[in-house]
């Protein structure tokens, strides 16, 4: 269960079959360090802006993170990149090449324009403050990068499906559980690709989705645990009980009974902004499961 984590996620693959212009979107990156050597990495993808950042810690038997991501609207004109998140953070930057570009062309199989990526320097304004004084910045310069990624007609030929990671079998033992109020919703989630009287890891996740006006808020925390006595179950799944390293506190357990299930416990996390968020208790729903969430009832 070992993953490489990074701030910025993937925003996914274009799907349309339908013609494209000759310009899919433009794309800008850069990663600084801002204040307690904390990183913070902007990306924007089209008109998505996205701003992040975290810390991660290996102290065994436990690999943990912390992190948050905001994510807003922006555009690049003329190598003019601008987007806003709120009162944290502000980027109006103007991009200055230095080096060749780097063109890659389309599979034989496929028609349209070569990719660019051009390496050089964003100059401008750079500014992002976080809650609680996690860490900021204020610099006028980074070093990034700025893609053009034209759209490829590859007429019915697609890449295969992804088949998702190495690190959990085809059927894990997973809990899952959500909870919280309109605009601020938790979950909470737990993943052990093992029988129960075996060895192995578990993977704890949880965080908690803001929507605010103009911009959404992804607060997230995680946990690999080496120790097999954090997550508990039996073999019919209608028990579980979940106990998590640093940054969860406290344990929580899973009843399967005649009336649905019960979930509650003083089980909390550590959000990064946000504080102690709690992630058990009467108003969450759970379900246990073995395999793919598709094939587990619905909660």
């Amino acid at each position: 269960m070992r993953y490489c984590c990074v701030l910025l996620a993937s925003f996914g693959a274009l799907a349309s079959a339908m013609p494209a212009p000759a310009v899919a979107f433009q794309l800008a990156e850069f990663t600084l360090r801002g204040s307690h050597r904390v990183p913070i990495a902007f990306q924007l993808r089209g008109r998505t802006a996205r701003l992040a950042t975290g810390r991660t810690r290996y102290k065994p038997p436990v690999y943990w993170g912390i992190g948050v991501a905001y994510i807003s609207s922006g555009n690049i004109v003329r190598d003019r990149v601008r987007a806003r998140f709120g009162g944290r953070g502000r980027i109006n930057v103007k991009f200055k090449q230095a080096g060749k570009t780097v063109r890659r062309t389309p599979p034989r199989h496929c028609k349209g324009s070569p990719k660019t990526t051009r390496t050089g320097t964003f100059v401008g304004t750079i500014r992002f403050r976080s809650e609680r004084g996690f860490t900021a910045v204020d610099v006028s310069r980074a070093h990034g990068k700025l893609r053009t990624v034209p759209h490829w007609d590859c007429g019915n030929r697609r890449p295969p499906p992804e088949r998702g990671t190495a690190s959990i079998d085809t059927s894990p033992a997973v809990l899952e559980a959500k909870g919280g109020r309109r605009g601020k919703r938790v979950y909470f989630r737990a993943a052990a690709a093992r029988a129960p009287e075996e060895k192995g890891e578990t993977l704890f996740s949880a965080g908690r989705v803001e929507v605010r006006p103009r911009m959404r808020i992804e607060r997230y925390a995680f946990a690999y645990s080496f120790k097999d006595s954090t997550f508990v179950f039996d073999q019919p799944l209608n028990l579980a009980r979940i106990e998590p390293p640093y940054p969860f506190h406290g344990s929580a357990a899973f009843k399967r009974g005649i009336a649905g299930p019960h979930w509650t416990g003083s089980l909390m996390v550590e959000l990064l902004g946000a504080g102690p968020v709690r992630l058990a208790d009467n108003d969450f729903s759970a379900r246990l499961y073995r395999g793919q969430a598709e094939d587990s009832p619905g909660y």
